[in-house]
């Protein structure tokens, strides 16, 4: 499989399993979306590669986030195991005559104002290598469990809420939490309204999250109505990086059911865009990744 098929596996495996399920994210992909990290190198995976990381460990069902190179596996003293298959990694540079400025697979677009003279030629360099995970690695250290208590996971979101100076208003009446811009707001019933304090708390991160847009911020919401484009982009958004978060967070997914019943309606007009043009999903998860910078989730 080449790098464009790759790319196009990673989407046709979204669609398809989405499509599969009427439009709901299910327990299989909450149980993925822990980070893919290098444990030599202790490098978080990002952009495209990340993306493939998930989508492989969700095919191959790999219950192992960690991910090395071959001469890695050699150097350490490991082992891989017999039959075991690598997944195809790109990385990428730009040429010039004074430097090489190496860069992921989607921020390019970011550096070149930058770093770049634009009257200056350069060139994009291309390399491909390959990973294994650690299911199918011996003799690596057993993966340790990093459970967070749901005392530390509310400290966690209070103290963001202090950080990002949102105000949160308690309202009964509400019939659906949600975040206004305007105000810098999030209007949510009370704790004892909701299934548990986790749900709860869950539901106030996804809306902490929403905040994140704000043009004081990532200046990313854009004026838009119920169930448009804008706004359909804006929940998938902010619902992968609920997704991502509650996970490193350890919810359990049945602490994160109502925000996932919730996006049934935006997934289906988002994969309807997606399927006319893949490179929406790529843009999508890279605003993902923004947030998680901002708020420093590692």
């Amino acid at each position: 499989m080449n790098l464009k098929e790759s790319r196009n596996h990673i989407v046709d495996t979204f669609i398809k399993e989405l499509k599969s399920h009427n439009g709901e994210w299910q327990q299989p992909y909450f149980d993925h979306f822990l980070r893919p990290i290098n444990p030599t190198t202790k490098i978080k995976y990002t952009g495209i590669n990340r993306l493939r990381l998930v989508v492989y460990s969700y095919d191959r069902n790999y219950k192992d986030n960690r991910f090395l190179t071959f001469p890695q596996i050699k150097k350490n003293g490991y082992k891989l195991k017999k039959g075991s298959k690598g997944i195809l990694l790109e990385k990428w540079a730009v040429s010039g005559k004074k430097d090489l400025t190496k860069i992921d697979d989607v921020g390019y677009k970011e550096i070149l104002p930058k770093q770049i003279n634009p009257n200056e030629k350069r060139l994009f360099l291309q390399n491909t290598y390959y990973v294994f995970n650690g299911d199918d690695i011996e003799n690596l250290k057993p993966l340790e469990n990093k459970h967070i208590d749901s005392n530390k996971r509310i400290d966690f979101i209070e103290n963001l809420v202090k950080k990002l100076n949102v105000k949160v208003i308690i309202k009964n009446n509400i019939v659906s939490p949600y975040y206004s811009p305007s105000e810098d707001s999030i209007y949510i019933s009370d704790k004892k309204t909701f299934r548990s304090i986790d749900s709860y708390y869950s539901t106030l991160l996804h809306e902490l999250i929403h905040s994140t847009g704000h043009k004081n911020r990532l200046n990313r919401l854009k004026p838009s109505k119920f169930a448009d484009e804008d706004y359909t982009k804006e929940e998938i958004i902010t619902e992968l990086a609920t997704l991502e978060i509650c996970k490193k967070l350890s919810y359990t997914f049945e602490d994160i059911k109502d925000i996932c019943n919730n996006s049934k309606s935006y997934i289906k007009g988002w994969l309807e865009n997606l399927e006319n043009d893949y490179n929406i999903f790529f843009e999508t998860f890279k605003e993902v990744e923004k947030i998680e910078d901002f708020l420093k989730i590692n």
